[in-house]
């Protein structure tokens, strides 16, 4: 039987897998990352002409208006609010924190969270905390997502104004799940909505620019996204589906366009 021998060699790379998670994640990344940018410098050249009116600094923009100044106003009092119930109500009481208050807080590393009991698998999640732990506070990890979280969407579109951007921010900081995600010192969806937001922006620089270094941070994004969260995969899935089958759909025709996945930016006649 042929079964019995697959089932162990199965077994044993499982085992593998799980113990030698670090390496393993890091060689399938760099794989990864360099598969892609192969792929899209063999595809598509990058453009030797950027944008000349690409501002991804939210300073290049006119910012002295009395709205400019009113609306950077009232986001820098969000993030005061957001950092304060950040620092002021953790006590490290909720039932997550216990990998805090059993590990790190006790000199110990957090293990990749690998539960195969328990179905679960999402490596990537805390273990930011394991290098926090050795030089600052806990507490660094959430505001400095907050405010990388915050930046992106102020410069995810140039072509908006101040006040469309940082009314565009504070709705986002108002939303429930994102108050809660970046706010809660356990929580790993604070690292997805920042590498989100990181995949958003390296999709629409790539657009812009074409270049290699854009598409290896949206791989790179999306690889670490799906390794802090299990239904990450769904954010991902449906980001790449929505955009291939607006992209190469053709509308004059009832057919697919299939030459269109491996050729470069379409200009329209």
């Amino acid at each position: 039987m042929l079964t019995a021998p697959i089932v162990e060699i199965l077994r044993d790379l499982h085992h593998v897998l799980v113990q030698d998670f670090w390496p393993c994640w890091l060689a399938l990344s760099a794989v990864v990352v360099i598969g892609a940018t192969w792929f899209v410098s063999r595809s598509s050249a990058p453009r030797s002409k950027r944008r000349s009116d690409t501002n991804i600094v939210l300073a290049r923009r006119p910012v002295g208006t009395p709205a400019s100044i009113v609306a950077l106003g009232v986001l820098v009092a969000f993030l005061v609010a957001h950092i304060a119930m950040t620092l002021i109500w953790e006590d490290f009481a909720y039932n997550d924190n216990s990998e805090f208050t059993l590990g790190t807080l006790r000199g110990h590393d957090i293990p990749p969270p690998i539960w195969p009991n328990l179905g679960r698998f999402f490596p990537l999640a805390w273990q930011e905390f394991n290098l926090i732990r050795h030089f600052t506070d806990y507490h660094l990890s959430p505001i400095a997502g907050l405010l990388v979280f915050v930046f992106i969407l102020l410069i995810l579109d140039d072509e908006l104004g101040v006040v469309a951007r940082v009314s565009l921010a504070v709705v986002a900081l108002l939303t429930p799940s994102i108050v809660f995600s970046l706010g809660d010192l356990p929580a790993p969806e604070r690292s997805e909505l920042l590498f989100l937001a990181g995949l958003i922006l390296c999709v629409r620089r790539f657009e812009e620019t074409e270049s290699t270094g854009w598409a290896a941070g949206a791989v790179l994004c999306a690889q670490i996204m799906l390794y802090y969260k299990e239904t990450a995969f769904l954010l991902v899935l449906g980001l790449a589906g929505g955009r291939l089958l607006l992209r190469y759909g053709t509308r004059e025709r009832a057919r697919w366009d299939y030459g269109r996945l491996f050729g470069g930016r379409v200009v329209s006649t």
